[in-house]
């Protein structure tokens, strides 16, 4: 995993937000904090007009870290770090498996005529010759 590659930490962030006319309770309501859109219910015993907080996750601010900051900075990763970040991205053979046999599943299921094609023509060939 390279240097300059971080995980992105969330944090929750409440956001003021008034209801629209046209919205009632329970009803969605799209809300835009930073450039991430978010949908959130208006909550019980909210009108149209009035104003409700609403807590979102959005990622946590960090000053960008360029190679060279990385390198000479206390940012360098140590080995311990490096083998426990590619532990968190390793996914089971298991998972992976499955997931190759469900793609292959769907991908056989939608040209199914192809396949009944590939299995018929060579079953009539067979006929007209014996």
């Amino acid at each position: 995993i390279p240097a300059d590659v971080q995980e992105v930490e969330m944090e929750d962030q409440e956001v003021l937000v008034s209801c629209p006319p046209e919205v009632r309770t329970g009803q969605p309501v799209m809300i835009k904090v930073g450039i991430q859109n978010f949908q959130v219910p208006v909550p019980d015993g909210v009108g149209p007009g009035q104003q409700f907080m609403v807590k979102v996750k959005t990622p946590k601010l960090r000053r960008n870290v360029s190679r060279e900051d990385a390198e000479t900075s206390d940012f360098a990763l140590t080995r311990e770090q490096i083998r426990e970040r590619v532990e968190k991205l390793h996914t089971p053979f298991m998972t992976q498996s499955n997931a190759l046999f469900r793609k292959n599943l769907s991908f056989q299921y939608k040209r199914w005529v192809t396949n009944c094609c590939l299995v018929l023509v060579p079953l009539f060939v067979l006929a007209l010759v014996f």
